[in-house]
């Protein structure tokens, strides 16, 4: 699943940059027809699943609502885990947001080369995600992958205040999608251990919610001390809570 969408991260910002380089609207008419067309294929395919799998669900359903489930709000430890993942995603989500406005902003980047370097995240992705996690997962504890990895992506931002250039750019940005690959699926990985079949549904939404709301703040707090304080400040803060995130994600076992 994740192959998939990083897949589409790497076409995404690369076509995006290319056709805002041309003409801005371009690039909402091509994003309404990619998800209207995402959507007639998901309509058609769900359709096939026939009636014998909507049986299936309901029957699963029914046996689901038969047993106690257990809210993972009230797991303590696991609400901590949350705290710490929205601080690595709303560092993280600096990738999508305040970092190409560095590069227009403080040496006039092409939007065209900008969504390309972007692009790059989701090629290394591609390439090397699932390599990695079927040599490591199996060697490391997955908080201990975070902890590493999430660490990392305090350094990638704070190499910005000592090297530019396109070769050190990219550079960066291997070592964000490190840090990415040696984070994002293993978090997956604790969600599902932490919880039961009854509840891992719950688990999973509230999990997710973290990124909903790393997207709110990862814009709102990497513009506003962009602004205030400037770049350099905004990369020295952002070390600064992936530091606490590493270490909680450290000590939380």
């Amino acid at each position: 699943n994740r192959l998939a969408f990083n897949l589409g991260y790497a076409f995404g910002p690369s076509l995006g940059g290319i056709l805002a380089s041309y003409n801005y609207s371009l690039l909402f008419v091509a994003d309404g027809l990619t998800c209207l067309i995402a959507g007639i294929f998901f309509a058609f395919l769900f359709r096939k699943m026939g009636a014998k799998a909507a049986k299936q669900h309901e029957e699963n359903a029914e046996n689901t609502e038969k047993m106690p489930v257990a809210s993972p709000y009230r797991d303590r430890t696991f609400v901590v885990f949350l705290i710490f993942s929205t601080m690595f995603a709303m560092c993280f989500f600096q990738f999508f947001t305040t970092l190409p406005l560095y590069w227009r902003k403080e040496f006039q980047i092409p939007e065209a080369h900008i969504g390309l370097m972007i692009a790059t995240n989701g090629f290394f992705v591609f390439l090397f995600e699932m390599l990695i996690v079927y040599k490591m997962g199996d060697r490391f504890k997955p908080l201990r992958l975070m902890s590493l990895g999430t660490l990392l992506v305090g350094v990638s931002y704070l190499l910005l205040n000592v090297v530019n250039g396109y070769a050190w750019w990219v550079f960066i940005l291997f070592s964000l999608t490190m840090s990415e690959i040696l984070t994002m699926p293993f978090m997956n990985t604790y969600v599902v251990a932490r919880s039961n079949s009854h509840n891992r549904g719950r688990y999973i939404a509230a999990y997710t919610m973290v990124y909903s709301l790393a997207h709110i703040l990862a814009p709102t707090f990497g513009t506003q001390i962009a602004d205030r304080f400037g770049f350099d400040v905004l990369w020295v803060s952002i070390f600064g809570i992936t530091l606490i995130s590493s270490a909680g994600f450290r000590f939380l076992k």
